[in-house]
């Protein structure tokens, strides 16, 4: 009812390393992802539409816990930044981050008590509307500070491509040897879920939240 939903066509999802996407199939639009270490990419294409929109969701982080403290605003016509402070999965975990567009919106609303925010815009038919979507565990500046680092531009492909180097290159750490394939598959599936939790939790300047809600830096002098 409040048009913030659409279900995803399953069928059509693909879920590669570095990359996953899956139609939604309410409004016609293809949703792609891939990332960096600390920014994510995404790429929605659009059918033609006077009311198209993406929003940002605060409210249901993961479904697991409740937020406390929310805060999200509008940066100029492409950019909103903000936080979600929530108890539950951890102890007082503070997430910030920046979302730059490269298509800027006609406007920006802020809906329900400020948990969703939604960017508007007119699309053409096939048109192409990419995010990127930085995380900081210290700050909105910590989260701005990966954007400019680790993706200054809009090149989907490379990323994509840099992710699955990436990916290969820590696959590459264990070489076997067996009769078939299936357990060959098996052992690097298992390999690649072994590294799927996030380890990485330190800004680029090596800033990083400790688990007494101190900030530390991890570089070492």
């Amino acid at each position: 009812k409040s048009g913030l939903w659409s279900p995803a066509d399953r069928t059509q999802e693909v879920a590669k390393v570095g990359y996953y996407s899956v139609p939604l199939t309410r409004y016609g639009i293809k949703a792609e992802v891939t990332a960096t270490a600390r920014v994510g990419l995404h790429r929605y294409t659009f059918p033609e539409a006077a009311d198209a929109a993406l929003v940002i969701d605060l409210e249901n982080g993961g479904c697991w816990d409740d937020s406390y403290k929310i805060y999200m605003q509008p940066e100029g016509n492409n950019r909103i930044v903000g936080y979600r402070f929530s108890t539950g999965w951890a102890w007082r975990q503070r997430v910030y981050f920046v979302a730059e567009f490269q298509k800027p919106f006609d406007s920006f609303q802020l809906k329900g008590n400020g948990q969703y925010g939604r960017a508007s815009f007119s699309t053409t038919e096939g048109e192409e509307v990419m995010l990127k979507v930085a995380l900081s565990p210290v700050s909105i500046d910590g989260a701005r500070l990966a954007i400019e680092n680790e993706l200054p531009g809009w090149d989907f492909e490379a990323v994509r491509s840099d992710a699955l180097e990436a990916w290969e290159n820590e696959l590459e750490r264990v070489k076997i040897s067996v009769a078939e394939d299936s357990a060959k598959q098996i052992f690097y599936t298992a390999l690649y879920h072994s590294m799927m939790a996030p380890m990485l939790f330190s800004d680029v300047n090596g800033d990083y939240r400790g688990a007494n809600d101190s900030v530390y830096n991890s570089v070492v002098p």
